[in-house]
């Protein structure tokens, strides 16, 4: 019985983890798909760090397609205007995959609900020997989706990081054609302007540092701890049987005696 106890604490932490990171995904998502639609546009253009944000990751075609370089601290008299597409690769990709990470952790936050709504109302006890396919093993499948598409991604944001440390990486993530008119342009911009961004980018994906190892913890735990909960929900169902059939018996005995 402790150990069922035990095994339903940890399913709880681990159901209410899974359910809070997916619904901060599912925010954080939301926020840049409205971004490609250059809804924040003026406003990111408030601060450098925003502003770079929206030109490594937000620019979409849908965008106007004028590029404010007063806001990253360039003085542009007498250069050249760096020419770029409406919308880099580096943007789509974000794009892509923050409709990815929509999908996905809405699902986390429905299957994390369904996890812990069941072991918290019995509901394993009347389903038996499906339980864990039909409570845990979604929330399973799911949160290891989230994963790899949080090492896949992190995989993408770590080279865009290595990019913005140079301004020749600048130029290629921001496709930059004529590069030899406009690299007075990008090597005014600060390196911190440049490289917070990616760097950003790649610890949301991560979940910070430690996130992913984390992650890969949570995981093992609603998997074991699934196994467990609901095998004691089956021993529980299986007692209280037993003792429900074991009562009849005495009833019927003592009826027989005072017959």
């Amino acid at each position: 019985m402790r150990k069922m106890k035990t095994s339903r604490l940890i399913a709880y932490i681990s159901g209410f983890y899974t359910l809070v990171i997916g619904i901060i995904m599912v925010l954080l998502s939301t926020f840049s798909i409205v971004a490609f639609n250059c809804t924040y546009q003026e406003s990111m253009k408030e601060s450098p760090i925003s502003y770079m944000f929206h030109l490594f990751y937000y620019r979409s075609h849908l965008c106007d397609p004028f590029i404010d370089w007063s806001s990253l601290g360039v003085n542009m008299t007498s250069l050249t205007e760096p020419e770029m597409p409406n919308e880099t690769e580096s943007v789509t990709r974000t794009f892509h995959i923050s409709v990815l990470q929509l999908s996905v952790n809405c699902l986390l936050v429905i299957t994390s609900t369904v996890m812990l709504v069941s072991t918290r109302y019995n509901w394993l006890c009347g389903t038996r020997r499906w339980s864990y396919w039909i409570y845990f093993a979604p929330l399973s499948l799911i949160f290891f989706a989230t994963n790899f598409i949080d090492m896949i991604t992190g995989w993408y944001f770590s080279i865009d990081r290595f990019r913005a440390y140079s301004s020749d990486g600048t130029m290629t993530m921001l496709e930059i054609t004529n590069r030899a008119e406009a690299r007075p342009v990008i090597d005014q911009i600060d390196p911190s302007y440049r490289t917070l961004p990616p760097n950003i980018m790649l610890y949301v994906s991560l979940k910070g540092i430690a996130g992913i190892f984390i992650n890969i913890v949570v995981l093992f735990f609603v998997t074991l701890t699934g196994w467990e909960v609901v095998d004691g929900s089956k021993r529980k169902l299986a007692i209280k049987f037993i003792t429900n059939e074991k009562k009849k018996c005495d009833e019927e005995a003592n009826g027989s005696a005072n017959l």
